[in-house]
C-alpha cells in the first residue's frame, strides 16, 4: 500500500513539474506610449502606459487583459493594437474599444479591454491568443492611440515582456530577440510606406 501511495505521489510531482517546463510563452507584457514614437514623431506632451496580463482558464476561454493609462488626451477616437515594429507603419489587429470600457478622471483616460480572438482583425484574423502572445513577446505588435488631432495616432509605444515574467521560478518565459518560433509572418509596413520583405 505505501509502494503504490508512493508512485501515486512520484507521478503527479514530475506531471506537476512537466506542466511548469514546458510552457514558454510570458504571461506579462507592457509599453510606454509617446509621442514620438509615432511615425512620423508627434510633438505631444500626452503619455501613456499598457499592462497586458495573460489570463489561463481551466473551465472558460483564455483571454488577455489590458489596461491602459492616458494623460494628456482627452479626446481619444481610436486605440489598437498594431502588427509592426518600431520602425514600421503596421495594420491594427484589434480594437481596444470596440470590447473596452473607457473611464475619465480628472487628469487621465484609462482604456481596459479583454483580448480575445473572436474580435482579432486584420493579419490576426482566425488566429489564437498563442500567436499573439508570441508576436507580443517578439516586439511585432504596438499600441497605437488616435485623437481627432492626430487621426493616424498621438501616441504609440512597442509591447514588450514585463520585467517580472524574469522572476517567476519555473520560467522559460520567450524573451524579445530569442528564436522562439513566429507566427505566419506579418506584412508589414516600413517608414517609407514601402512593403517589407
Amino acid at each position: 500500500m505505501f509502494l503504490l501511495a508512493s508512485a501515486i505521489l512520484s507521478l503527479l510531482i514530475v506531471a506537476s513539474m512537466t506542466e511548469n517546463f514546458t510552457y514558454a510563452q510570458p504571461k506579462k507584457f507592457k509599453a510606454r506610449l509617446i509621442g514620438d514614437n509615432e511615425i512620423p514623431p508627434v510633438n505631444t506632451t500626452a503619455t501613456g502606459n499598457a499592462k497586458l496580463t495573460f489570463k489561463g482558464f481551466k473551465v472558460k476561454d483564455d483571454v488577455i487583459t489590458s489596461r491602459i493609462n492616458v494623460t494628456g488626451i482627452t479626446n481619444v477616437t481610436g486605440a489598437h493594437i498594431y502588427a509592426g515594429d518600431n520602425i514600421e507603419m503596421g495594420q491594427p489587429i484589434f480594437d481596444l474599444l470596440k470590447s473596452g470600457m473607457q473611464n475619465k478622471t480628472k487628469n487621465a483616460l484609462i482604456i481596459k479591454s479583454d483580448i480575445e480572438p473572436s474580435d482579432f482583425e486584420g493579419l490576426m484574423k482566425a488566429k489564437t491568443l498563442e500567436d499573439l502572445r508570441t508576436a507580443m513577446a517578439s516586439g511585432d505588435t504596438y499600441i497605437n492611440i488616435q485623437t481627432s488631432n492626430h487621426p493616424d495616432g498621438e501616441i504609440r509605444g512597442q509591447i514588450h515582456v514585463s520585467d517580472s515574467n524574469a522572476t517567476q521560478p519555473g520560467s522559460n518565459a520567450t524573451q524579445p530577440g530569442s528564436n522562439a518560433t513566429q507566427p505566419e509572418s506579418f506584412n508589414k509596413t516600413s517608414r517609407s510606406g514601402t512593403q517589407a520583405e
